[in-house]
């Protein structure tokens, strides 16, 4: 806990600490507090690359692995890599444990990936999903929105935008899309 910590907020050093712990017989948890920290270094692909590795070699539960696939894959969004990023989220749906709300959030990862790459229908099928196993989930209504906004239909992303604001009503992204709309 305190190397992830360290490589979330202090990613040098938290790089640094996973490297002496690997060093004194850390295992996978060191190895991942490494990839964690390559992401905060904004050294994605090399990140992407280890999680990938270590979720393949992991002996650990299906749901650790499918946590670092889909760090993984976030890895590779940030590398502007959305091929990869889908195959290592659809990759970690495959393991997840189904209906929990971890499968629910690789789900509307793996739909902002498929916005960015403008396949808005597939990105609107992830978070419908996600909204199924997690209907408090303001963050896959507004993004649903946003899918529907972009299709240029309006009247579910107003509708997906009020449900998003009542169900958060401090969430930022979900109030602006509603004013977008609104607008």
């Amino acid at each position: 806990r305190l190397c992830l910590a360290t490589a979330r907020s202090y990613p040098e050093q938290g790089f640094e600490l996973a490297g002496r712990w690997e060093g004194i017989g850390g295992g996978e948890p060191a190895k991942h507090c490494a990839a964690v920290a390559l992401i905060g270094l904004h050294q994605y692909q090399e990140a992407a690359k280890r999680l990938e590795e270590l979720a393949l070699a992991s002996k650990q539960s299906n749901g650790i692995r499918a946590g670092m696939l889909a760090q993984a894959g976030q890895a590779w969004f940030l590398a502007g890599d959305n091929a990869h990023a889908l195959e290592a989220q659809s990759a970690a749906l495959k393991i997840a444990p189904e209906k929990t709300p971890q499968a629910a959030d690789i789900m509307i990862d793996r739909a902002q990936t498929e916005a960015d790459a403008k396949d808005y229908d597939a990105a609107i099928g992830d978070l419908t999903s996600a909204i199924a196993i997690d209907p408090a989930n303001a963050d896959a209504y507004t993004f649903r929105a946003n899918a529907y906004h972009d299709l240029g239909r309006n009247e579910p992303a107003l509708a997906d935008a009020e449900k998003a604001v009542a169900t958060d009503a401090n969430n930022p992204e979900a109030r602006l899309m509603r004013g977008i709309l609104y607008l």
